[in-house]
């Protein structure tokens, strides 16, 4: 006869599904600021400005104008991303490929692919 004791049987958990979110909210912050640091790179003073640079980039108002919109636009989208996350616990495989379908139901859309404008109105350049 052993005098050991069997080990205490471990109640079991049962498996969680899902994926962590934290890894996409990674992810996700990652793709928003890209697609805000892309914003700044269509802003730029010509070579030639020279010894005219202050007004050269007061002439470009239009330009930070739109940059000021799209960077709060993303903005807005990053802060509603950030306050549907901070809930989540855990995301399945459904949330984290998403509806892909243009028109689906909670179709998300790409933010960095919005189409944005700096050029001054009537400018062909």
């Amino acid at each position: 006869m052993s005098t050991e004791e069997p080990p205490p049987e471990v109640p079991s958990q049962p498996r969680r599904r899902g994926f962590r979110t934290g890894r996409l909210e990674a992810f996700s912050d990652g793709v928003f600021a890209i697609a805000i640091t892309l914003l700044v790179l269509d802003i730029g003073v010509s070579s030639n400005a020279g010894q005219d640079l202050l007004h050269a980039i007061g002439s470009l108002w239009p330009s930070y104008l739109a940059y000021v919109a799209s960077f709060s636009t993303i903005g807005a989208a990053w802060l509603a991303h950030n306050a549907i996350t901070e809930y989540l616990d855990r995301a399945d495989a459904a949330f984290v490929r998403g509806p892909r379908a243009p028109g689906a139901a909670g179709h998300r859309r790409p933010v960095s692919g919005s189409p944005r404008s700096t050029m001054k109105p009537g400018s062909t350049t």
